[in-house]
């Protein structure tokens, strides 16, 4: 597991997207681009929010002096 999330369902994640038309529910495989646009994405979001939760951290230290 990596960041609480089981690796089998990261790959899902990022190589794979849910269609629905209708009634019907398909699972389509993503393009090598598209792959790598989710994952860069997904690393991202990621650093975005490792980052705020680590200026947030020092915010907090920093008050309390």
């Amino acid at each position: 597991r990596v960041l609480k999330v089981h690796l089998e369902k990261l790959e899902k994640a990022l190589t794979t997207r849910t269609v629905t038309a209708r009634a019907d529910t398909m699972t389509v495989r993503l393009s090598k681009d598209e792959g790598e646009f989710a994952r860069d994405a997904a690393s991202k979001s990621v650093y975005d929010r490792t980052f705020k939760w680590l200026i947030q951290r020092l915010n907090t230290s920093l008050q309390r002096d």
